[in-house]
């Protein structure tokens, strides 16, 4: 049988741009939040609270880049847990993602 003509994303292919979605994401969360549950809210008191709230983001993006190295380590068992996609790190340590446009390897992941 034929290979399909469309390829499959798999959704390992997305941990590693992780980091990157959450900061976009995130970054539109504190703009809305800004214009909207901030606006009535001194200067002061509206960049005290943007700023907390960036601070946030930055922490869970933190935590979404060291998943991934997480599991392609092992650390705390972690990969039998959060391995989604049953990628073998050992057999394969610098894989292509993004139909080999992106190198999810080791010198990417900082």
């Amino acid at each position: 049988m034929p290979q399909s003509a469309v390829p499959i994303v798999n959704l390992r292919d997305f941990f590693a741009v992780a980091p990157e979605i959450v900061l976009a994401a995130w970054g539109l969360l504190v703009l809305l939040a800004d214009v909207t549950l901030f606006r009535n809210r001194s200067s002061a008191r509206r960049q005290q609270a943007t700023a907390y709230l960036s601070l946030a983001g930055t922490a869970i993006a933190l935590v979404a880049a060291l998943v991934p190295l997480a599991v392609r380590f092992n650390l705390y068992d972690l990969a039998e847990t959060l391995n989604f996609t049953g990628v073998d790190y050992v057999g394969n340590p610098d894989p292509v993602v993004f139909f080999g446009t992106l190198a999810d390897d080791l010198d990417g992941d900082f």
